[in-house]
C-alpha cells in the first residue's frame, strides 16, 4: 500500500496531490489514506483557480466566495480585453469615417464613447 497525501497553500486550498510511490511528502504535506500508486484529483476549475480546499480534516469543494477577490479580477480582465478590442476598432470606424460612412453626429457620438471606454479601462487597471 502507497501513502496519499495533498499539499496546500497557506489559505489551505489543495495545490497538489500525490502518492509517496512518485514523491516523498514534505513536512507541511498532510496525509489523506493509504491506497494504490496513483492519487489524482482534479485540482483546479476551468477558471483556474483552486477546486478543493482543507478545512477541519477534511477535502472539500471550493465556491465563488472563497475567490472574491480573484473572481473580480477576472472579471475585470476580461473586461479590459473587451474594451481594447472595441478601441481596436476605431482604426476600422476611423477609415470609414474617412470614406464618409459616418455623417459628424454619429461620429461625436462613436468619440464621446470611446472616451468613456478608455476610462473605463484606467479604472481597471
Amino acid at each position: 500500500m502507497k501513502k496519499h497525501y495533498i499539499r496546500i497553500d497557506e489559505n489551505s486550498f489543495v495545490i497538489d496531490a500525490f502518492s509517496d510511490a512518485f514523491e516523498q511528502p514534505l513536512e507541511t504535506d498532510i496525509f489523506i489514506e493509504d491506497g494504490g500508486r496513483h492519487y489524482n484529483l482534479d485540482l483546479y476549475r476551468e477558471d483556474g483557480l483552486p477546486k478543493l480546499k482543507y478545512v477541519e480534516g477534511e477535502i472539500v469543494e471550493t465556491t465563488d466566495t472563497d475567490f472574491t477577490n480573484e473572481l473580480q479580477i477576472i472579471i475585470d480582465k476580461k473586461r479590459m480585453i473587451a474594451i481594447e478590442e472595441e478601441l481596436t476598432s476605431l482604426d476600422y470606424k476611423t477609415i470609414k469615417r474617412i470614406q464618409g460612412y459616418y455623417t459628424d453626429e454619429e461620429w461625436q457620438t462613436h468619440l464621446d464613447y470611446c472616451e468613456v471606454l478608455r476610462i473605463e479601462y484606467r479604472g481597471l487597471e
